[in-house]
């Protein structure tokens, strides 16, 4: 029985920026700090701990948060460490561009977005391969390697020059 591993034409694994992460920590942190100094001294070490524990839940959640995008014989699929899954079948495929983007201008920031009217996954950067779809609503998929998911993509669409 063939694995699945074996008909991958691209895959990518991306994880969120260092930066993403430090933002997040910086923002609780100061609301934290807001909170403890609107709070009564009794309450202050219940707070300062609650602060704490957030913060840990979320690193870890981010450190395993990922974009995961696949390319095989059949289609495109790309998931959002298994919160939001979407797969393509090439024959759904008008056309495979690449699409330069301002994540928080355009989409609201990084994961599972809607904005620019249609879908967008993205995890870091400001690069995304567009995916026309039959349907009218195009699909974004952010990507460290522009030029390869496009290699993988292109060939497979109805109509490409192979």
């Amino acid at each position: 029985m063939p694995n699945k591993m074996d008909n991958l034409i691209f895959s990518e694994v991306q994880r969120f920026s260092e930066w993403f992460f430090i933002g997040v920590v910086v923002f609780i942190l100061l609301i934290n700090a807001y909170v403890l100094s609107q709070t009564p001294a009794e309450a202050q070490k219940t707070i300062f701990f609650s602060g704490f524990a957030i913060i840990a839940i979320l690193i870890a959640s981010f450190y395993y948060l990922t974009v995961r995008t696949e390319v095989d014989g059949t289609g495109v699929r790309v998931s959002l460490s298994g919160m939001g899954k979407k797969f393509v079948p090439f024959e759904d495929i008008e056309a495979a561009s690449r699409y330069e983007y301002r994540p928080l201008r355009q989409f609201g920031g990084w994961g599972i977005r809607l904005g620019a009217g249609g879908i967008m996954y993205n995890a870091r950067g400001t690069v995304a391969v567009k995916l026309e779809l039959k349907s009218g609503k195009p699909l974004y998929i952010g990507t460290q390697r522009v030029d390869d998911l496009l290699a993988a993509i292109t060939p497979h669409i109805a109509g490409a020059d192979a």
